[in-house]
This record gives structure tokens, sequence and C-alpha cells, in this order.
């Protein structure tokens, strides 16, 4: 992907209302396997909901039981 295409990527996201959300690496996308990471290209910006999790590692509830969520950017690549 490139910086034009990326930015306009971003900026679809930011005129759909996204434009303070955090950005993340989905870090699964740049493992070759060995458990090491390498340079790659990043294919896709997505926006995602992921839940919060408490300091034990549990997923985090309302008082009403639901289920707290974060929306979130997240970049995934592709191995080059």
């Amino acid at each position: 992907m490139t910086v034009n295409k990326l930015i306009a990527e971003l900026e679809k996201i930011r005129s759909a209302g996204g434009g303070r959300l955090p950005v993340a690496v989905n870090k699964d996308s740049l493992d070759d396997g060995k458990g090491t990471f390498q340079i790659c290209g990043v294919s896709r910006a997505t926006v995602i909901f992921v839940g919060i999790l408490e300091g034990d590692g549990f997923v985090m509830y309302r008082r009403d039981g639901s289920e707290r969520l974060r929306r979130m950017v997240v970049l995934s690549g592709e191995m080059t």
C-alpha cells in the first residue's frame, strides 16, 4: 500500500466520525511463523470493536451486564 492509499483510507475513517480513535497494529499479520517479525507492507486499515479487559485479564462489563467495547483502527500487514 502506498502512503497516498493509506492516507485516503484513514481520511474515510476520519470523515465517518473516527478522527479520535486509537490506532493498533495486528501483529499476527506481521509474524513470519518463526517467531520473528519481518519488514511487511500495510495492506488495510479497518475499524473494529475490541472488548476492554480488566486488570486480571477478564472482560469488563457494565452495570446492565453488557460488555464494554472500544472502537479502534487496526492496521494489518502482509509479508513482502
